[in-house]
């Protein structure tokens, strides 16, 4: 009876070591695994965060275009009613030049993250979420800003056209 413990508990030690190794192994996997993970969820987000960017850059190149024709359309205004070059048409170009410049600001902060860097990479998952929601901030006041010319655009669009017909019906 001696000797058939002595082999059962040969065994059980044989098996116990097996495990040991094969939970070992498991847990490498488990640990290759989750950092796998955690690589392509970074590289999830920076592929947001380039996309925004791209998105922020594009639409500023649209804004100059945009303010061009609100600006015609304030100097179209302003000659329509004699007031050509005076403090409103002063006034209201400057905001449309302010604004434009600040569409510039966001597309130079949003450039340096068009490369998409795979040195971000390094750091944590969270330093890429937080550039990539700070880039879908910027990507919001430019089409915000965009959006604001563009309303302005057609109420100055608007009011020269009640203006001309008034004038060509010969009403105030």
């Amino acid at each position: 009876m001696n000797l058939l413990t002595a082999v059962l508990s040969s065994l059980a030690l044989v098996a116990a070591v097996v495990s040991a190794a094969a939970a070992k192994q498991s847990a490498k996997y488990a640990a290759d695994a989750g950092a796998a993970l955690e690589k392509q969820h970074k590289l999830n987000e920076l592929t947001q965060l380039v996309s925004t960017a791209s998105q922020v850059v594009i639409l500023a190149d649209q804004v100059p275009r945009v303010a061009i024709h609100l600006v015609a359309m304030i100097r179209s205004n302003a000659i329509a009613v004699g007031g050509k070059g005076g403090s409103i048409e002063l006034r209201l170009t400057e905001g449309v030049e302010s604004r434009l410049g600040r569409v510039k600001e966001l597309s130079e902060r949003a450039k340096p993250f068009l490369s998409g860097s795979l040195a971000m990479l390094s750091g944590p998952v969270e330093e890429v979420v937080v550039r990539r929601m700070d880039m879908q901030a910027l990507l919001y006041e430019a089409q915000g800003l965009r959006d604001q010319m563009i309303r302005e655009h057609e109420q100055a669009f608007e009011q020269l056209m009640q203006w001309r017909s008034s004038n060509v019906t010969g009403r105030p």
